[in-house]
């Protein structure tokens, strides 16, 4: 289902669409045209892991693990 925005075309897939409540209660549902929109534990923006409880441990360790990745293509190069 698709909710238009009013006057500004707004369209919004609640299907697709997914809320990460920051220190919140998981209890509360956010509904949009009485469809409840799903939640989720944690979400990427621009690169950053930005979880539940506002910490960013999963950021830190997601950049750990590369950190080997990094490494193999920089000694391709000599580096």
């Amino acid at each position: 289902m698709q909710v238009q925005g009013a006057g500004i075309s707004l369209k919004i897939n609640v299907k697709e669409t997914k809320s990460l409540r920051v220190e919140i209660s998981q209890d509360e549902k956010v509904t949009l045209s009485n469809e409840t929109i799903n939640q989720v534990e944690s979400f990427t923006y621009i690169g950053i892991i930005i979880s539940k409880d506002g910490g960013c441990l999963e950021d830190i360790k997601s950049s750990v693990a590369k950190v080997p990745v990094v490494f193999l293509h920089l000694k391709k190069f000599g580096i």
